[in-house]
Order: structure tokens, then sequence, then C-alpha cells
């Protein structure tokens, strides 16, 4: 304890807590039985905090979350995917009753391999925002690991919003490509996108120019209906190319890359 109490006293010299509380989480410092340990440096903390010594940006949960023994994994959730192909292969990972699907392990990497090099291979880069508008299905299931896999920054936008409401959470985070489903009860996805973007209408897929939502350039439907200005899923599960596979596998497997950010379109006000 001597040695992660002296650590944690040389890191309050530190301008920000924020870096404090990211170190020594890291570390595993405050885990159960440190009692003792937390109350001192949260004395010192206050002691410092008085001195203007650091500055306090307040508590963040998803720092020290660990109510279980196992300290939580430092791998990204591209790593993930392939932990868990090589422990449950062959085993069913989704079940999509109301479409007939399902799918292994094995094969939702296979899926997501395939959809990230597709993404990639339109345009998208690492970094870039994908918005991921729909309901509950495999294909939004296998986005998700694909937005992974590629190294891109997933905003999770609620099926439920209204025109209005999507062109401002477009707007917000800046998304460069949208993956959307067709219809949700009395909603049509790509009605409402053409009431948020006239353009789409007369569009090349890929080649989206808006006025209103001028960082949205391509967009993706899950469907096989022909519609005006987007692709069609599966055109991007087929558009990958070897060497787009090869191009994202370099990403996860260098460690110095961040892993996978989700913005929630729930609570992007």
């Amino acid at each position: 304890m001597e040695g992660s109490l002296d650590t944690m006293k040389r890191c309050l010299s530190l301008k920000s807590s924020a870096s404090v509380f990211n170190l020594h989480l890291r570390q595993n410092v405050f885990r159960r039985g440190d009692e003792n340990t937390m109350r001192e440096f949260l004395i010192i903390l206050v002691h410092r905090l008085s001195e203007g010594r650091c500055l306090f940006v307040g508590w963040k949960p998803s720092y020290y979350h660990n109510p279980g023994t196992e300290p939580l994994s430092p791998l990204t959730i591209g790593q993930i995917v392939d932990q868990s192909v090589e422990k449950f292969g062959d085993n069913e990972a989704l079940v999509s009753v109301q479409q007939g699907h399902r799918v292994t392990f094995q094969q939702v990497r296979e899926k997501a391999d395939r959809l990230a090099a597709g993404l990639l291979e339109i345009g998208l880069q690492p970094g870039d925002r994908l918005g991921l508008w729909s309901t509950n299905c495999s294909e939004w299931y296998i986005t998700s690991f694909a937005a992974a896999r590629a190294g891109l920054t997933l905003v999770n936008i609620n099926p439920a919003y209204q025109s209005s409401e999507l062109k401002y959470c477009i707007n917000k985070v800046g998304l460069k490509a949208l993956m959307m489903g067709d219809t949700f009860k009395t909603q049509n996805f790509h009605q409402l996108l053409s009431q948020v973007s006239p353009e789409i209408r007369k569009a090349r897929p890929g080649q989206l120019n808006s006025e209103s939502v001028p960082s949205l350039k391509s967009v993706i439907v899950m469907t096989n209906k022909n519609l005006p200005g987007v692709f069609q899923y599966e055109d991007i599960m087929d558009a990958g190319s070897k060497e787009s596979i090869i191009s994202f596998q370099q990403l996860w497997d260098v460690p110095t890359k961040p892993p996978l950010k989700l913005l929630a379109g729930y609570g992007l006000g």
C-alpha cells in the first residue's frame, strides 16, 4: 500500500486531477480492502485543492467501476471480437428471431470485417463518425463491431427521432456516413432523411452534398429496395477488398491506437 500511496502523492503535483484518476484507477489502486489508502489519498487531494495545486474536474464513475474481482479489460472492442472467436468459435453469438438469423462468433467476425472493409472502401477513415439509426436487428449488431474494427466513432441514434431531431444529431457530431433501417412503426427512414436533405433524391451514393447537413456524404440503408442517393447494406458488404481488410486490421494490431468511441444519440442534447 505504501508504494501505491507514494505514487499517488507524486501524481498529485500534476495540474489536473483527471490525470491522477486516469493513472491510478488504471493501476487498480482503489480496490476492495484499500479503504485506508483511499481515505488518505482523499485527505491529500482536498489539501492540494485548497492550495490550488490540483484542479478537480469532477468524479467520472466510468473510470472507477469494478463491482467484481476481475480488473477492467484493456482490450479494444475489436480485439475482444478476436478473443471471443478464439474462445467460442462456432457457438451462436446472435439469434434474430424476427429475421430468422443465427450467427456464430466466427461469422460475426467475418461479417464485421467485410462490412468494415466496405466502409473504408467508400471513403470513411479511422476517426470518422458513423451514425447508426435503426431498430434492433442483426445488421445493427454487425455494424457496431464493424465500426470498432475500422476505427470509426459510432453514433447510436434513437430510431424514434423525427427529421428535426435527426438533423440536429447529424450536425451536432458531424456524421460523415449514416447507416439506417428501412421503417419503424409509422416512420420511413428514407423519407425522414429526405426532409432533412432533399438533395438525397438526386445524389449519387457516396456523393451527397447537402446544405443542411454538410458533413454527411454517404448513406447506407438496411434493405434491398432501390432508393435514390443511398448504398444498400449488401453493396457495402461486397465492396471491401483484401487491401481494405489488411488496412483496418493494422489499426487494432497497434496497441497505441484508441478503442472504439460511442456517442449516444439519446443524450446528445
